[in-house]
């Protein structure tokens, strides 16, 4: 076993949080397997790195983010660094810094801050309430990895490939891993039958125009002439059977108090054939808990128990529905519910890595000052946040998909998740969203 020992002056910093990111780096798939990374601890070591604001410092201290003082440092921004031709994306206090990531022994900007500020979402936490978007977080287009058009790779992953090349000396090129999920949102589109009606009204209200309105009656007609599906029932192609997925779960709502949930019942036997044909394909079943439940214990619990009684087994993975989230509040109240993992950190609007990483890790407890118990595991595909991006850019979700995954083909995991409701063929993109799914997408990661 070798060991590369981290060094610092313990009144400089917030020892817990350079302790948080020295773990992290133990513990990222794209370690070597014979390698530690350990702090301020007596052992042998392979390569003793210093970090702190002299010369001598193998990685330059910027203070920011370590510094407890400082809530909001200012003035941090983007600087692109050259590694073996490709560009590192590191956050700094200024554009003075070396344009060159590793050389003569030393890293040109503080690679342990910009790994903190991105897989602890300091910007989140620390975000003004006014700057907030409907999800309760930071509107997407005010995060950082957004203003600076670097959300759609990976940059914590590629900054850890990269510190563990230039330390050991070796070359590191491992294959993208996957996982998949599924958010039950909705369960029926024209069930009852008095839903075509509301449906219409719906698409005339939204001026969605005559043509999805045509389509929707006739494929209710159709449906109920020639017994075909609902357009939501596409559970027969949904649930994957491949044994390349490293997890999957299907979230389900079993609750709600607006009118963003309870659009379905966890009761309804519908829902007892899903979860059987799940398992038969080796989903866990996962919570999918309700737009209020972000600050509200009492009734995540409620929810949480209702399911586990319709699954008859405790249920340890959540999603928050719409990811809305409360960085005071929610993640201590999945920690005080037993949640095991969690895969909030995503965007509505865009594929793409929000905490800098596709890989599962602890997210950072704030208020204690140490790492929750539970895994995050970033959701950086998500076919609604495509579907939305594809409209808004009028280019084909299978260009936005195939664009995406074949950029991240290596070094790093991708988390998908896919709705049942986007498969609707009287939706202009159904069709290609199912072409996609049961088609190219085995394709590209298979």
């Amino acid at each position: 076993m070798q060991t590369i020992h981290l060094t610092w002056n313990k009144l400089s910093y917030n020892n817990n949080r350079l302790q948080y990111v020295v773990a992290f780096l133990d513990a990222h798939p794209l370690k070597p397997k014979a390698v530690r990374v350990v702090s301020n601890l007596a052992l042998p070591k392979l390569e003793s790195i210093y970090y702190g604001e002299d010369s001598n410092a193998t990685i330059p201290a910027h203070n920011m983010f370590f510094n407890e003082a400082i809530a909001h440092p200012p003035n941090y921004q983007s600087k692109s660094f050259d590694y073996k031709g490709h560009k590192l994306f590191g956050v700094v206090k200024n554009s003075s810094t070396e344009s060159i990531f590793y050389q003569d022994g030393k890293f040109a900007f503080d690679i342990l801050e910009t790994i903190f500020f991105h897989i602890a979402r300091y910007e989140e936490y620390y975000a003004a309430e006014e700057d907030n978007g409907y999800t309760n977080c930071l509107e997407e287009t005010k995060q950082f990895l957004v203003k600076h058009e670097l959300y759609n790779f990976p940059v914590v992953d590629h900054i850890v490939k990269a510190f563990f090349e230039c330390i050991l000396q070796i070359e590191i090129n491992r294959k993208t891993s996957y996982s998949i999920s599924h958010d039950i949102d909705l369960l029926w589109r024209f069930k009852p039958s008095y839903k075509i009606v509301r449906n219409v009204l719906a698409d005339i209200y939204h001026r969605r125009g005559m043509g999805k309105i045509k389509r929707g009656i006739s494929y209710f007609r159709k449906m109920k002439k020639e017994k075909l599906k609902d357009p939501y029932d596409v559970f027969h192609f949904l649930f994957r059977s491949e044994s390349l997925w490293t997890s999957k779960v299907l979230y389900l709502m079993s609750g709600g108090e607006t009118k963003f949930d309870n659009k379905y019942s966890i009761d309804d036997p519908k829902i007892a054939e899903i979860i059987v044909e799940a398992r038969k394909n080796g989903y866990q079943i996962g919570l999918h808990p309700s737009y209020n439940c972000l600050d509200k214990p009492g009734l995540y619990a409620e929810e949480k128990i209702r399911l586990e009684g319709i699954t008859s087994d405790a249920v340890y993975n959540n999603r928050q529905h719409v990811l809305r989230w409360n960085w005071k509040i929610t993640p201590h109240i999945l920690s005080d519910y037993n949640i095991q993992t969690d895969s909030t950190m995503g965007y509505t609007r865009r594929l793409g890595f929000r905490s800098g990483t596709g890989f599962p890790y602890k997210l950072y407890n704030y208020r204690d000052e140490t790492s929750f118990d539970w895994i995050e595991l970033p959701m950086s595909f998500m076919e609604s946040s495509a579907i939305h991006y594809a409209s808004a850019n009028n280019t084909s979700i299978s260009k936005v998909f195939s664009a995406f995954l074949e950029q991240n083909k290596f070094n790093t995991h991708i988390e998908m998740n896919v709705h049942n409701s986007n498969f609707d063929p009287t939706l202009l993109y159904g069709e290609e969203m199912t072409h996609f799914y049961t088609n190219t997408l085995k394709e590209i990661i298979g």
